[in-house]
């Protein structure tokens, strides 16, 4: 199976130990390719279609850190992300935020949306039919404001944020590539305060998830 795994920094994925940006690893005696994109919507989506027009894969897997915008959700937890929207990608009109769906640029239908959403297909494994399921939002903005916050759970749904989850999404659904999204949760998305923040914990247990994929995707071969 040839994998793909894809983060913002190579911190996010330390069970590799990563050197340069774009790397083939071996795991357990399979190649496994990296690609540390750089934070950010951009620089995710730029890189990755790069990487998707030179090779095909069997899977992306898009691993990383992520806020919370739901209490039952909490640093240290990791989730699978089923579905994506870019949450900041529109216009203030007064008090209001529209989307780019309320300004008819885009149909709420329109491919690769789904009710404004991303919504890819997937592969599974039993390790992955336990892990709880989100919807997620992408930001360029993470948000450490109360007012801001309290604006943004007006007007989505969704559980997590990261900076780079739509990007992938979008990428991958465009080029007709199987993805899934791991998520761990380093903090409450709420007034910033970095002193409650669990990064290394975040990271611990994402990579524990990660590798007990890899043994699943991997063992069949």
């Amino acid at each position: 199976m040839n994998i793909l795994i894809i983060a913002a920094t190579k911190q996010e994925i330390s069970l590799f130990q990563i050197e340069k940006p774009e790397e083939i690893h071996i795991y357990k005696s399979h190649n496994v390719e990296i690609l540390i994109s750089g934070p950010g919507i951009l620089a995710t989506a730029f890189h990755l279609t790069r990487k998707l027009k030179e090779k095909q894969y069997d899977l992306i897997i898009n691993a990383g850190i992520a806020g919370s915008l739901d209490e039952n959700i909490i640093p240290g937890d990791v989730v699978q992300v089923k579905s994506e929207q870019i949450a900041d990608s529109g216009v203030e009109d007064h008090d209001n935020f529209l989307d780019l769906f309320n300004l008819g640029l885009i149909d709420n239908n329109e491919f690769p949306f789904k009710e404004k959403w991303l919504s890819p297909k997937t592969i599974t494994t039993p390790s992955i039919e336990k892990i709880k399921k989100v919807n997620a939002i992408t930001v360029n903005k993470a948000h450490g404001n109360e007012n801001s916050i309290r604006q943004l759970k007006k007007r989505t749904t969704g559980q997590i944020e990261s900076l780079e989850g739509a990007a992938c999404f979008y990428v991958c659904m465009m080029l007709k590539t199987n993805v899934i999204q791991l998520r761990a949760i380093s903090n409450m998305v709420e007034p910033r305060n970095r002193s409650n923040w669990k990064i290394e914990l975040a990271i611990t247990n994402l990579n524990a998830t990660l590798n007990l994929l890899l043994d699943e995707l991997l063992s069949s071969e």
